[in-house]
């Protein structure tokens, strides 16, 4: 399912040229945009963040 470009928000990220190289590889190999690895990369890590330090966030300390 594609969801239209309107629906995104463009944000910069410097990342090390090697980890460039892995996912511009991955998208070739795959035939995908870099931006969907990049997607599901955060989504997963954001979802592990929450969930490791929502407990512990200044509304919750009281």
């Amino acid at each position: 399912m594609n969801t239209p470009l309107k629906d995104y928000e463009s944000i910069n990220a410097t990342i090390p040229p090697e980890l460039n190289k892995r996912l511009t590889a991955l998208a070739k190999d795959t035939a995908r945009p870099k931006s969907f690895y990049i997607r599901q990369a955060i989504e997963r890590y954001l979802d592990d963040l929450e969930n490791q330090y929502k407990p512990h966030t200044v509304e919750n300390k009281s």
